[in-house]
């Protein structure tokens, strides 16, 4: 059965075509041309009677012919042509509805939804037919942050290329695309790399610092906590304040890192890797203690909460307003997390930096911890899939390192112990030492 529109407009009220039959070679003796007439057969039980030209002249072929073997392949030219033009009809608009209606029990539905309707404004209008691989890819690169100005970063792109892959998912499985071009699209590395000037840890007396003076309780009543933990622990954003008192093991010495909160909806992580179990650092202890003690107070699970006990909306809860930068200097002075930085004279940067500062004090100590730390160990407990997001977030740190070790030792001795051949550990040889002093 057939399932075409006829019509070059676009509207999911076309009535839609079920088959072509009672065609026939009709002479009109006033025509040089053999005329077909033929009815068409509409999903609504509608049907109309259509004729037309054959353009086969009467003196080139007798009706035999044309009854016996030209209708049977003008009927399947017929059908090819009207299904064609109902396929061009179909819009990227069409298809776009379709995907969202498969998007609609997705947690992130309303996210996809706004990156559809922006991406609408370009080619809600345009066949689907007509749109190429070219278009979007250049679509896409020329995408910028509407609240910095910036090209949109790769994660970005990769959720806003996800919808234009989900629509002409439907396409293809509409028949009006014999493959999903999205897919063969890839951008220059360049435009993916993320941008690593964002990673600025602090230096040791910068921490101790913003931890003596957030302590005042002048920079909201969650800052400190959340730095302190974060400064030890090296949890993001969202997943820090996604903490419930079940998720510390004290008696394993663990933290159960489950789920995120952003925006004020509560998920699970982004991910397999980060969906882990991170040790608890002793410096950790009477901070986790402490905020346990709160939350208890409030009668809640959630580490940090609101005063009625419910889950923070988001890191802006803690942080403030996200701060606009203008030539490098900011343009908002209304936020929490910068008032802090300013007030300790030091060099804005995002409040994200307490977890890069983590990962680099780290990579510092590997050489002094007898073979306790290790990058595989640092990139499990960021989370990280691979040691190549480890070198990608903190390569000019982690190539440092050779110069740390210990030039006096034999690798090959047997002798030597793998924790004897890391470095110079009489300048730390007790690794419980705290990551940070405040």
């Amino acid at each position: 059965m057939l399932e075409l529109i006829v019509g070059a407009q676009t509207s999911t009220k076309e009535e839609k075509v079920q088959r072509i039959e009672d065609a026939f070679v009709l002479d009109r003796g006033d025509r040089k041309f053999w005329i077909i007439r033929y009815k068409v057969l509409f999903e609504s039980g509608t049907v109309k009677t259509l004729e037309e030209s054959s353009k086969v002249k009467k003196t080139e072929k007798d009706l035999k012919y044309m009854q016996s073997r030209y209708l049977h392949g003008w009927i399947a030219k017929k059908e090819k042509e009207l299904s064609a033009k109902q396929l061009s009809s179909k819009n990227f608009a069409y298809y776009a509805e379709m995907y969202m209606n498969e998007c609609a029990e997705l947690e992130d539905v309303y996210a996809i939804g706004l990156r559809k309707n922006r991406i609408l404004k370009d080619f809600g209008n345009i066949q689907i037919q007509k749109i190429t691989k070219t278009k979007i890819k250049q679509w896409i690169l020329t995408l910028v942050n509407k609240r910095t100005g910036k090209p949109l970063g790769k994660n970005s792109r990769g959720k806003y290329l996800g919808v234009f892959r989900g629509v002409f998912r439907q396409a293809v499985e509409d028949d009006a695309k014999d493959r999903n071009i999205v897919n063969d699209i890839e951008f220059p590395k360049k435009n993916l790399k993320r941008d690593l000037e964002e990673v600025r840890p602090f230096e040791l007396h910068e921490v101790s610092l913003l931890l003596a003076t957030a302590k005042s309780g002048a920079y909201g009543a969650m800052m400190y906590d959340y730095l302190s933990f974060t400064f030890c622990q090296g949890t993001s954003p969202s997943e820090t304040i996604g903490l419930q008192i079940d998720d510390i093991d004290f008696d394993a010495g663990v933290i159960h890192i489950n789920r995120d909160v952003t925006k004020g909806k509560v998920k699970g992580t982004k991910n397999d890797y980060r969906t882990r179990e991170i040790p608890l650092f002793d410096v950790t202890v009477p901070i986790l203690k402490a905020l346990i003690a709160k939350a208890q107070d409030n009668k809640t699970i959630w580490l940090f909460s609101n005063d009625n006990g419910t889950n923070i909306y988001d890191i802006s809860t803690i942080r403030g307003a996200k701060t606009m930068l203008k030539n490098g200097k900011p343009r908002r002075k209304n936020n929490k997390w910068y008032k802090l930085i300013e007030d300790c004279a030091i060099d804005h940067r995002h409040i994200k930096n307490a977890r890069h500062t983590f990962a680099v004090r780290m990579i510092e100590l590997i050489p002094y911890s007898e073979g306790k730390i290790t990058y595989q160990g640092i990139a499990d407990m960021l989370g990280h899939g691979s040691l190549k997001m480890l070198n990608e977030h903190y390569a000019k740190w982690i190539k440092g390192q050779s110069k740390k070790i210990n030039r006096s030792i034999d690798i090959y001795s047997i002798e030597n112990k793998l924790g004897d051949t890391l470095g110079d550990t009489s300048k730390n040889s007790d690794f419980s030492c705290s990551l940070i002093s405040a």
